[in-house]
């Protein structure tokens, strides 16, 4: 991640806008490695949706919608 004054820039920032892009309206997108640390705690219904390729990311991100 890289900061300048109020922006921030970098892989993380790409991919979460990109999620956002991804899930139908009201559906929240979790990386893989958000989900295992919520998968447990919270009382969803979790749908692994596999890999997805996005805008300005080298590599397939996996993602639960």
């Amino acid at each position: 991640m890289i900061e300048e004054g109020d922006r921030i820039y970098g892989d993380g920032v790409n991919i979460a806008a990109r999620l956002e892009s991804i899930g139908a309206p009201g559906v929240c997108s979790f990386l893989r490695g958000a989900f295992d640390q919520v998968e447990t705690k919270l009382p969803l219904v979790f749908e692994y949706i596999g890999e997805q390729s996005v805008k300005n990311v080298a590599k397939p991100v996996g993602s639960t919608g």
